[in-house]
């Protein structure tokens, strides 16, 4: 009885040998635990390959930006020279301007100072010929009073109208007097009589003009006067009269005595 139990424990059990989807199963693992190294290898490849192409896409990014970066420097520094050329040329120009403006002043100081000199020569010459003048106008006042005194030394007691008095002093080389001065009125005022002067608006109402021409500046009027009293009162008269202001315009058809005064030549 004993032997066949030992030819059942040579035998496996039937649960203990494998199924054929088992056996499959275990197949199929160790296949692929035979290709693992394999997948490995080739990951390592791929991400080498990328991480060249990075560097690759890397560099050329870079060799972008510097050339970007050069070109733009360069655009920079030309457009800097042409700048720096611009100024330099505007420099130029301004320090030229600069020169000519330099010149044109130290013309013009030379000239301002030669009229400055000239102005005060011919200052001096002036104050020269005013001092001159003064000299001059006190001698011709001093001999026309003088003539004055004589000719109304020679007086008479002759009366006549303004024309027929002018027409008298004309046929001596003289003319009714023309006042001009306090000096000339001041003598006047010595006469004791009513006179003629020459003085008239017989041309232009209202417009006195001396024998000479010249327009009247200086007057000596009386209070009222001149008004021309019934619009007859053309020619003036010189009133014997205490005060300085004697004039009074008359018609000139009514007689009257009269002053005749000769310009004497200096």
């Amino acid at each position: 009885m004993d032997q066949p139990l030992d030819i059942y424990a040579n035998v496996q059990r039937l649960s203990d040998i494998p199924s054929k989807r088992e056996r499959e199963t275990q197949i199929s693992e160790n296949i692929y635990e035979n290709l693992e190294p394999k997948r490995t290898r080739s990951s390592c490849r791929a991400a080498a390959v990328c991480l060249g192409l990075l560097c690759i896409l890397l560099v050329i990014g870079l060799i972008t930006l510097l050339r970007t970066s050069y070109n733009n420097l360069t655009e920079e520094k030309d457009q800097l020279t042409t700048e720096k050329d611009q100024l330099t040329t505007e420099k130029d120009r301004l320090t030229t301007e600069k020169d000519r403006l330099t010149t044109e002043k130290d013309q013009l100081t030379t000239e301002k100072d030669r009229l400055t000199t000239e102005k005060d020569q011919l200052t001096t010459e002036k104050d020269q010929l005013t001092t001159e003048k003064d000299q001059l106008t006190t001698e011709k006042d001093k001999l026309t009073t003088d003539q004055l005194t004589k000719e109304n030394d020679k007086l008479t007691k002759e009366k006549k109208t303004w024309k027929a008095s002018r027409d008298d002093c004309l046929k001596k080389g003289a003319d009714l007097m023309i006042i001009n001065s306090e000096e000339e009125q001041d003598f006047t005022r010595q006469l004791k009589d009513n006179m003629w002067i020459g003085l008239t608006d017989s041309e232009t109402e209202g417009t006195w003009k001396w024998v000479d021409g010249t327009p009247l500046t200086t007057s000596y009027w009386m209070d009222g006067e001149p008004n021309n009293y019934d619009l007859k009162e053309d020619c003036v008269e010189v009133r014997y009269h205490e005060k300085e202001n004697s004039w009074n315009d008359k018609p000139c058809d009514l007689p009257n005595f009269w002053i005749c005064e000769k310009k004497v030549s200096l």
